[in-house]
């Protein structure tokens, strides 16, 4: 499902507009993404939690030249689903 499927279906399912539904996914886009280059977590109940896990420093080793890289400390986002909605599909899955 794309970007474009999710709005169709909710400009079917609400009567909303697609231009109206296309500027609300939009922002909703930037304001997680600003939230999350802030440091700050996103969390959007019963679904899932947006949030920056730190790595750490680590030696990784380039198996073709036979040399060890040091990869530096970095910040990475992360999307964690919550129990409950993981749960769902797990249920679905299983009688599916």
């Amino acid at each position: 499902m794309t970007k474009n499927d999710i709005i169709d279906d909710i400009s079917i399912n609400t009567g909303i507009s697609k231009i109206n539904v296309k500027i609300v996914l939009e922002f909703m886009e930037k304001i997680i993404k600003r939230n999350l280059l802030k440091g700050n977590k996103i969390t959007w109940r019963k679904f899932c939690t947006f949030s920056i896990k730190k790595r750490a420093m680590k030696v990784a080793r380039n198996i073709t030249k036979g040399i060890f890289i040091n990869v530096p400390a970095h910040n990475r986002p992360y999307l964690k689903f919550s129990k409950s909605f993981i749960l769902k599909i797990k249920k679905n899955i299983l009688i599916n």
